[in-house]
């Protein structure tokens, strides 16, 4: 019977190899990881208002972005209706009406400067959301208004 024998360099060198081999499967399985589109995300803030230079005298550009919580993805096919005033929004007599596409946004485009209503509506697996919430139009700017639905 013949009885290999093994150095104890041999040794070393197989069981170094070995924890290289081992080192870089444990990298490659992590680094392979599927990303999770569905994780949580900071809240997008209300109100951004960015100068407009291309803003006709006395108006400002209106886009509004619904979202749904808690991981703050856009909301397509929401509908958004803007209201010159409250009265308006009770009366339901909008000035303006869209549905979101599939980035959440509705642009109003120029609106004169001033305080408007926006009143968006997202139905989801048959319950309603809604959300009101005033707007300020200003001159020269562009207002980006993001609405969290739920």
């Amino acid at each position: 019977m013949k009885i290999h024998s093994c150095s104890s360099l041999q040794f070393i060198h197989h069981k170094g190899l070995f924890l290289v081999i081992l080192l870089a499967s444990f990298l490659a399985v992590m680094g392979c990881k599927e990303e999770d589109n569905d994780r949580p995300r900071p809240a997008p803030p209300s109100y951004i208002y960015e100068p407009n230079p291309d803003a006709p005298p006395n108006t400002g550009l209106l886009h509004v972005y619904a979202f749904a919580s808690p991981n703050f993805r856009p909301l397509s096919r929401a509908d958004v209706s803007l209201f010159l005033t409250y009265e308006d929004y009770e009366k339901d007599l909008y000035f303006d009406r869209g549905l979101t596409d599939r980035y959440g946004l509705v642009d109003f485009r120029y609106l004169n400067f001033g305080n408007y209503y926006v009143l968006a509506t997202f139905v989801d697996q048959g319950i309603e959301y809604q959300i009101v919430e005033p707007v300020q139009v200003q001159d020269g700017q562009t207002l980006t208004r993001n609405l969290i639905m739920f």
